[in-house]
C-alpha cells in the first residue's frame, strides 16, 4: 500500500504579487465588435464572375502528396487569401462548374513537418462563390442586438472586455500566489499518485481524439512531438498538479475553510435563478450527474483564493478604459 503524501507547507501568509494592468482601449473595442460584425455576415452567391480574394469558396478536392496514395475527394468551404500563397493563386479566376488539376509544393518551414518541403498534387471542382455581407455597424444593428443605440453598444462592449481582462488578472494574481506557496513548500507523494493522474489525462485526450477521427500517432505527428516527449509532458503537468493540490489542500485543513451543504444549495438556487430555471430541475442535474461534489469543490476553491489574496500584498496594477 503506497504511503500517503506529505506536505510541510511553507510561509503562505504575506506574499508579495503583482497584479497586471488591466486596460481596454479603443482599437480592443472595435475589433471586438468586427467580430460581433462579422458573425452576423450574410454570404451571398456569385454568378457573374470567378474566383477573387476574400471569397468563400465550395468545392471538391482530391489531393495527392508526394509519395502517398489519393485522399478525397472530399467537399470542403475554402476561404480565398487564407490558404498556402501558390494554392489560392491557382484557383483565382475559377468559375462554378470549372476543374483544375495542379501541383504546389510546400514551404520547407510548413507547420505540418510531414508535408514539409514536399510537392502535392490537386484536383479542384468549383462548386460554388460566396462573398462575405458584413451589416452596417449603426444604431438599426445595435437595436438587433438588444441596444438602444450603437454607443450603447459600445460601452457594453467596453464593459465586457473590462471584466474579461479583470478575471484574467485575478487569475494571473492567483496563479503567481499558489505558485510562490508551493515553491515554499516540500511536497512529496508516491508514484502510484502520478501514474493514476497521467493515465486519466491520456484516456482523456485518447477520448477527444476519437471524437476528431484522429489516432495518438497522427495527433503526435500534429503537434511534433515523440511519444516519450508528449508522455513526459503529462507528467510533468500532472506533477505540477498534484503540487498544487496537495499544498491548497493542506491550507484549508489548517485554516479551517470548508464548505457547508447549505452554501452548496445556496449555489444551486443562484444557478436556477441565473439561467431562469426551477431549483428542482437544476438540483435533479447535479444530483443525477454527482454535481454536487464539483460545486462544492468550486465554492471551496473560491473561499481559498480568497482567503489567500485577503493575506498576500497585492499591488495593484491601473484599471480602468484606455481611449485613445
Amino acid at each position: 500500500m503506497p504511503l500517503p503524501p506529505k506536505i510541510e507547507l511553507g510561509e503562505y501568509k504575506g506574499i508579495e504579487v503583482n497584479r497586471p494592468t488591466v486596460k481596454v482601449t479603443d482599437e480592443d473595442v472595435e475589433s471586438h465588435l468586427k467580430k460581433i460584425q462579422e458573425s452576423r455576415a450574410k454570404y451571398e452567391v456569385v454568378h457573374d464572375r470567378g474566383i477573387a480574394a476574400g471569397d468563400f469558396v465550395t468545392a471538391e478536392i482530391t489531393s495527392q502528396l508526394e509519395g502517398d496514395a489519393k485522399d478525397g475527394p472530399r467537399r470542403t468551404i475554402l476561404h480565398v487569401g487564407t490558404n498556402l500563397p501558390d494554392f489560392d493563386a491557382a484557383i483565382m479566376g475559377m468559375r462554378p462548374g470549372e476543374r483544375r488539376v495542379f501541383s504546389i509544393k510546400y514551404p520547407q518551414d510548413f507547420t505540418d513537418p510531414q508535408v514539409a518541403g514536399k510537392s502535392a498534387e490537386f484536383d479542384v471542382a468549383i462548386e460554388s462563390i460566396r462573398v462575405m455581407c458584413l451589416p452596417e455597424i449603426n444604431d438599426d444593428f445595435a437595436k438587433e442586438l438588444g441596444h438602444d443605440s450603437v454607443d450603447d453598444l459600445r460601452e457594453d462592449v467596453r464593459q465586457h472586455l473590462l471584466d474579461q481582462a479583470n478575471k484574467e488578472a485575478d487569475a494571473e494574481v492567483e496563479r503567481k500566489i499558489v505558485e510562490e506557496i508551493v515553491s515554499r513548500s516540500n511536497v512529496q507523494f508516491p508514484e502510484v499518485m502520478l501514474d493514476h493522474e497521467v493515465r486519466h489525462d491520456l484516456e482523456d485526450i485518447e477520448a477527444q481524439l476519437r471524437q476528431r477521427n484522429l489516432t495518438m500517432e497522427q495527433y503526435l505527428s500534429e503537434i511534433g512531438e515523440t511519444e516519450e516527449q508528449f508522455i513526459e509532458g503529462l507528467k510533468q503537468a500532472a506533477s505540477r498538479r498534484l503540487r498544487n493540490g496537495l499544498v491548497l489542500g493542506e491550507i484549508a485543513t489548517r485554516e479551517g475553510i470548508e464548505v457547508t451543504d447549505e452554501e452548496v444549495q445556496a449555489e444551486i438556487e443562484r444557478i436556477a435563478e441565473e439561467r431562469n430555471a426551477s431549483v428542482e430541475a437544476v438540483t435533479g442535474y447535479y444530483d443525477a450527474r454527482g454535481g454536487r461534489g464539483i460545486l462544492a469543490n468550486r465554492l471551496l476553491n473560491r473561499k481559498l483564493f480568497d482567503f489567500l489574496k485577503s493575506v498576500s500584498n497585492i499591488r495593484s496594477g491601473e484599471e480602468g478604459a484606455e481611449s485613445t
